[in-house]
């Protein structure tokens, strides 16, 4: 089943407002990438796992952390 709304929290440094990377859907059994930020590019030598947030076929809110841990939101 495809996942809707798929947002990708982008992490903020200090004072700095939080942003989201919107995504939209992902269709079943694909991925989607998309360059990472600037930002990071500096502090990462290999990909990583990051958290993401999606609405399932259902509409409930999931959300699935770093270390690939999925949980449902609220």
């Amino acid at each position: 089943m495809p996942i809707y709304e798929v947002e990708l929290p982008l992490p903020a440094r200090g004072d700095e407002e939080p942003h989201v990377e919107f995504v939209g859907l992902v269709p079943p059994g694909q991925t989607i990438q998309r360059p990472a930020p600037t930002e990071w590019l500096r502090s990462y030598v290999e990909p990583e796992p990051v958290q993401i947030e999606f609405l399932d076929s259902a509409g409930r809110r999931w959300s699935r952390d770093e270390q690939g841990t999925l949980s449902r939101s609220e």
